[in-house]
């Protein structure tokens, strides 16, 4: 590997550690802690216009597993990559569409629900 590839792929190893950090340490909070990020989606769903966080997402546990799974795989997939690129290369376009996918989905309910 020439020194450009080297320093590349050093490069990319540690953004996907942070990565995988940015979405590991959250989802053990989501799930040891849920009141936490139910505190933190309220008060951010209230700084955008929104009004209190009720229903199934307040009280659902369902919503929360999902939650918690979502963050947690996407960690996992970035931990892989990070660890051995070439090998679990193929993760990448799941999490892309994991990523992409729940990115414009939100849009699309906040478009068309009129939610922040």
């Amino acid at each position: 590997m020439t020194t450009a590839a080297a320093r590349a792929h050093f490069q990319f190893r540690v953004v996907y550690v942070l990565l995988a950090l940015n979405f590991l340490l959250p989802a053990i909070s989501y799930a040891t802690r849920p009141e936490i990020a139910l505190g933190t989606l309220d008060s951010i769903n209230r700084a955008l216009g929104g009004g209190a966080i009720t229903g199934a997402v307040a009280d659902g546990r369902v919503w929360h597993m999902l939650a918690v799974g979502n963050v947690m795989t996407l960690g996992f997939m970035c931990a892989l990559m990070a660890f051995d690129l070439r090998r679990y290369y193929p993760v990448l376009p799941a999490l892309a569409f994991l990523k992409g996918f729940s990115a414009l989905y939100s849009l699309y309910i906040g478009a068309t629900a009129h939610v922040p």
